[in-house]
């Protein structure tokens, strides 16, 4: 059985869950159990992603809440309500499942607080691009209620297909104003917001969508953020309701040790970003992020390590009063473009021919 830890560090080593975050888990599992108000267990699968003979399965083991859809009426109170739920629901401990893609199966074992990411080397390849079905069985977990089958998805990015640049985008403040450099008003958009009450930067939604429509090749969508791997479904429903085009999330584990739990650090976008060019071969990229947080630098390292799988390097304005920070990308000869929103990108873009008009 493989076992599946937590994310790994720069040294490419797993890491265990920090035990105070695993003494929570236990905790909320026990009292919710004792109280009679556990609901079952299920896989909660995450959009991965592979090419050619590679891919990489991503999920959490949670209990399964009823929150349903959100709704632009729901009021404050029911939105905090449910984002609170979220935060404590019951997460499982090194619970066991099968992912089976393919014909192929691979058993999987989560880690303390119920996360799983497992690379899956494949015996056929994959040939056809876009999304390819991966099915999860949860096997039973002694003492509780469990969901046996779910479905998930991965996208494909075989290089036997023509493929042409993607797009790896942040989202707080690329995509929607979140105002991430201010802890209040991020906490504020988080538990009193939801998914349809955000606002998305104008423009960028139907430049994603021109970008990978601009040609019959293959352009895969990739979206990062340092938010926890708990608002999946927060994200993914935006995503949705604002037309982006569909593609794997690459968030962070959030905790309580060590200060994860308002945690300010974005090195793990560093090592999700080495990920996906890895996995990808030799597909290009537009890197796409904002000045309000590390996207500049993170960018620019990525650009400098790798200038020929970087398509362009694209930071939106997004404060005014941004700490200084300056990158000589036409040593590197790597495009870079400053813009305001989707509309000011996209013009820039044709205007440089790196996309059509």
């Amino acid at each position: 059985m493989a076992e599946i830890l937590s994310d790994e560090n720069y040294n490419g080593r797993p890491q265990h869950p920090p035990f105070a975050d695993v003494l929570l888990a236990r905790t909320i599992r026990r009292l919710k159990q004792a109280f009679g108000v556990l609901r079952p267990f299920y896989v909660s699968a995450f959009h991965g992603y592979g090419c050619d003979d590679s891919i990489i399965l991503q999920g959490r083991v949670v209990e399964r809440l009823e929150i349903g859809s959100s709704k632009k009426d729901d009021p404050w109170w029911r939105n905090l309500r449910n984002m609170i739920r979220v935060f404590l629901r019951a997460r499982a401990e090194k619970a066991l499942l099968t992912a089976t893609i393919q014909g192929q199966s691979v058993a999987i074992t989560t880690d303390e607080i119920g996360y799983f990411r497992k690379e899956v080397p494949l015996r056929e390849k994959l040939d056809r691009p876009g999304w390819v079905d991966v099915h999860f069985d949860l096997q039973r977990i002694p003492g509780y209620r469990e969901i046996s089958r779910q479905g998930g998805k991965i996208l494909s990015i075989p290089t036997s297909t023509r493929r042409s640049p993607g797009i790896i985008s942040d989202i707080d403040d690329t995509i929607v104003e979140t105002f991430a450099t201010d802890l209040l008003m991020t906490a504020r958009l988080t538990f009193i917001n939801n998914s349809t009450t955000r606002t998305a930067v104008d423009g960028m939604a139907e430049l994603y969508n021109a970008i990978i429509r601009s040609t019959s090749a293959l352009s895969p969508v990739f979206y990062i953020t340092s938010s926890s791997w708990s608002l999946y479904h927060l994200w993914t429903e935006f995503l949705d309701l604002q037309k982006f085009p569909q593609g794997p999330l690459l968030m962070q584990k959030i905790g309580l040790a060590n200060n994860k739990l308002i945690r300010k650090g974005h090195h793990h976008k560093i090592e999700k970003i080495e990920t996906v060019l890895r996995m990808t071969k030799d597909l290009p990229f537009f890197l796409i992020g904002d000045n309000g947080q590390a996207d500049r630098q993170i960018y620019f390292d990525i650009a400098s390590r790798h200038p020929h799988r970087v398509a362009a390097v694209c930071i939106r304005v997004a404060r005014e009063k941004a700490k200084p920070f300056t990158a000589d990308y036409a040593s590197i000869g790597v495009p870079y473009f400053e813009f305001e929103n989707g509309f000011s990108l996209r013009e820039k873009l044709v205007a440089k021919g790196l996309i059509a008009g």
